[in-house]
């Protein structure tokens, strides 16, 4: 899960994409035996490694090749460049975010007793497990919102507010509720990536996740 968040550069801000040129971000080719995955699974990690520690503007893909303990052939036999790594990684965070999500989901709703309060921790949770690494992506990579991963990331947030609707079907009484069933995932996105990557001064992480958990409780009532 990626949203869009105001950072230091204006040009990122919702609905202005930070860069127009189109990219190639897709892999050369996908590995088809189990050395190849091995070695697409090592440069993906060393490049989420090398992010996290030093940013995108100083990644390489000799550092790539070097972190990933593979001959840089390797790496250019799977990815065109850099952009397209780092594309992998994004694609490979928002998968990971999905799933936790859902798992949060299934378990907040299955607990019964609160669960807007329970999947949102969910939400915090598993953005605040990965806060380096998300910071990096939103804040330095030029090219973020045309990943087509990040691109779909609204629609797979859409896919488990249906099924919120599905697991408490007294919650969609209300008029708007597909409406609501669109904005409100989109709005808690934005508020949780905010929130962690970008904490304001003076505020407890605790009085923040507090502060969604009520907002949507007045949204969806």
């Amino acid at each position: 899960m990626l949203a869009r968040v105001n950072t230091r550069d204006d040009s990122a801000r919702i609905g202005r994409p930070r860069v127009r040129t189109k990219l190639d971000l897709s892999p050369k080719k996908r590995p088809s035996t189990a050395r190849g995955e091995q070695t697409y699974r090592a440069v993906v990690a060393a490049t989420a490694r090398l992010l996290e520690r030093d940013g995108y503007e100083a990644l390489t893909t000799n550092h790539v090749a070097e972190r990933a303990g593979v001959g840089i052939a390797s790496v250019y036999e799977f990815f065109p460049g850099k952009h397209a790594i780092v594309a992998a990684v994004v694609e490979q965070m928002v998968e990971s975010v999905i799933a936790d999500l859902a798992v949060g989901l299934e378990q907040a709703f299955a607990h019964g007793d609160d669960p807007i309060t329970e999947w949102i921790h969910a939400m915090f949770g598993a953005i605040a497990r990965r806060k380096r690494l998300y910071t990096v992506l939103v804040q330095e990579v030029p090219f973020l919102w045309q990943v087509p991963a990040v691109l779909s990331a609204r629609g797979r947030l859409h896919e488990l507010a249906l099924r919120a609707r599905a697991l408490r079907p007294a919650a969609t009484a209300s008029p708007h509720a597909e409406a609501m069933t669109h904005l409100v995932p989109i709005m808690v996105a934005n508020a949780v990536i905010d929130s962690v990557i970008r904490p304001p001064h003076g505020i407890e992480p605790e009085a923040l996740e507090l502060a969604v958990v009520a907002a949507v409780k007045r949204l969806v009532r």
